[in-house]
């Protein structure tokens, strides 16, 4: 790109349908993507902030979300219109939630969920995890050692197994050694899963989440040695991680 997009703030009716429709729909398998209405009562009330750039036409062509509960924030929802993509807007979104996250909303992290290389392939609607994760990796992704998968995010679809769950901004309040602190996430994670599913903690995949948020601190790894952190496998999926590696 020649010049910054512009990124505004996305609030209205009309740009939540247009975000919805044109860009969040053919940018995530439908498992991963929650239903209208809940997003866009989420963007109304504040509770998720989403950023975006318009088309010529008006249109919404691109979005990031963030959502922020005491004193953590996760990304969500970063996609483009599939016509614009590889243009440059996906890390000036990206900056601009950090920012909001870190400095507007006083977050102490910024987290991020993006597929396992190792488990996730690549497609031609919804792009190449490896691809993905460099991408965030050069904006300064840290993977935690936990096991982490999205929790079922409509009625009637399973989880999505085998996510990394990783910080790309952590304040140095909460660094400690090699990792973060860990029950500010822990909490977090229990609020997301308690409302989206109803509870957390009660079954083996979700109890082993809280297991490796349960001590003081959770390690962090660099992204390239993503490998290495624990796999969120579920029970009776499709989906099984590949030998480790050596």
């Amino acid at each position: 790109m020649n010049h910054a997009p512009d990124i505004t703030r996305i609030q209205t009716a009309q740009d939540i349908r247009s975000a919805y429709d044109g860009v969040l729909t053919p940018s995530f398998p439908e498992r991963e993507l929650s239903e209208f209405a809940p997003v866009a009562s989420s963007i109304e009330s504040g509770e998720l902030v989403a950023f975006g750039t318009h088309g010529p036409g008006g249109e919404v062509a691109s979005m990031i979300g963030v959502e922020v509960r005491g004193r953590v924030a996760m990304i969500v929802y970063l996609a483009i219109a599939p016509s614009l993509r590889g243009g440059g807007i996906g890390g000036a979104l990206l900056d601009r939630a950090v920012r909001y996250a870190r400095d507007e909303a006083g977050a102490d992290y910024v987290l991020l969920e993006v597929e396992r290389p190792d488990v996730h392939a690549s497609s031609p609607e919804f792009g190449d995890p490896v691809r993905r994760l460099r991408f965030y990796e050069r904006r300064g992704l840290e993977v935690l050692d936990v096991p982490f998968f999205v929790p079922s995010l409509r009625p009637g679809f399973e989880r999505t197994p085998a996510l990394l769950l990783g910080t790309l901004w952590a304040s140095d309040a909460v660094r400690a050694g090699e990792g973060v602190l860990a029950a500010p996430i822990l909490d977090f994670i229990r609020e997301y899963f308690t409302a989206t599913e109803g509870s957390f903690g009660e079954d083996e995949a979700s109890a082993a989440i809280a297991d490796a948020l349960a001590g003081r601190t959770v390690r962090l790894r660099p992204a390239a040695d993503y490998a290495n952190s624990p796999a969120g496998l579920l029970p009776g999926s499709l989906i099984e991680r590949p030998d480790p590696p050596r």
